[in-house]
């Protein structure tokens, strides 16, 4: 538990830099769910770290419909939920996400230069974490896939694809 507690203040700390996006300038206009994800998540610009766990589970797969302004500001409020709650759909989803990047692909490439060195390292101490608590194994090789990503710098040399 005090390791738990370590991260989420990592995590809460690591982030509190990140300035709010612009209310319209949450979610890509072309996804789906824009409105609504749009408009949810533009109440909760105030403070880093404050969008509730019932919009984070009632959204749980918005990350990847974020501008990098609004993934770079909502994403440690999933990675706190994750760690909070491993055995969710949201933790399995926030795994999937963050170990699946990949500079060839347009929408990593437009968001992995706002995560300085100590945001990757942030983002790596979660997956350690996840890794330890991940009961179900299925995770466990996008896990460690994930933690040479983060644990690297991806634009410098990483050769994953």
């Amino acid at each position: 538990m005090k390791n738990i507690k370590s991260i989420i203040s990592r995590l809460t700390n690591c982030f509190s830099d990140v300035e709010a996006p612009l209310g319209n300038e949450v979610a890509i206009i072309d996804d789906w769910d824009y409105s609504a994800i749009q408009k949810s998540f533009s109440k909760y610009l105030d403070e880093i770290v404050t969008l509730p766990e019932s919009i984070i589970v009632r959204f749980t797969g918005a990350l990847a419909a974020l501008t990098p302004a609004g993934l770079m500001f909502f994403l440690p409020s999933y990675l706190i939920y994750s760690i909070k709650y491993p055995e969710s759909d949201v933790a399995e989803y926030v795994i999937s996400f963050v170990c699946s990047p990949t500079i060839e692909s347009k929408y990593w490439r437009d968001r992995i230069d706002l995560f300085d060195e100590s945001k990757r390292q942030a983002v790596y101490e979660f997956l350690l974490e996840m890794e330890k608590v991940e009961e179900d194994k299925t995770y466990l090789p996008l896990i460690r896939t994930g933690k040479l990503f983060w644990g690297s710098d991806p634009l410098k040399g990483s050769d994953l694809n």
